[in-house]
């Protein structure tokens, strides 16, 4: 199932970027998305290890230039999205084959997907609060909250160096 997945989503994902940039001036950007899919589909029914991560890779650059270039917000987003989400059940599946039995693997399977659209779903979410949500911050607070994120930063740090002891 997982399988039909990376394929849903990794068309689904160019497609979006593919109508984003078909909104621009830039259409053979868009053109060139479209002929990539059928590519990335057929490496990924032949088990090219690196395709969905230079899929990935792609899809990143192409939102960041597509957004630079007033592309809309939601098509680069559901993109990168569905090209991460596709990136992640193909190296799932990948893993998936070298469980045991005793694993039952159509659980971990069950597992994994409903932690990924949890996932998704509240980083759409949050994605989509931070778009329409226009906030006026003053200097301190800015100052306060940069200060905030390089302690955490650095407590993350401390906590995976003290890990690696």
């Amino acid at each position: 199932m997982s399988r039909l997945l990376v394929h849903g989503f990794l068309t689904a994902g160019c497609l979006a970027l593919a109508f984003g940039w078909a909104t621009t001036s830039y259409w053979p950007a868009s053109l060139a998305l479209l002929i990539l899919t059928p590519l990335g589909l057929y490496l990924v029914k032949r088990k090219f290890t690196p395709t969905l991560g230079i899929f990935l890779a792609l899809a990143v650059i192409s939102a960041a230039l597509g957004i630079s270039l007033h592309m809309p917000l939601p098509y680069a987003l559901t993109g990168l999205l569905c090209l991460l989400a596709a990136w992640d059940l193909d190296e799932f599946t990948r893993r998936l084959a070298f469980a045991a039995p005793e694993d039952t693997p159509a659980s971990l399977q069950k597992q994994h997907l409903q932690q990924l659209s949890l996932l998704l779903l509240s980083g759409l979410g949050a994605s989509l609060l931070t778009t329409n949500l226009h906030l006026k911050f003053n200097f301190e607070l800015a100052i306060g909250l940069v200060l905030l994120i390089f302690a955490s930063l650095l407590a993350l740090l401390n906590w995976l160096r003290n890990l690696e002891r």
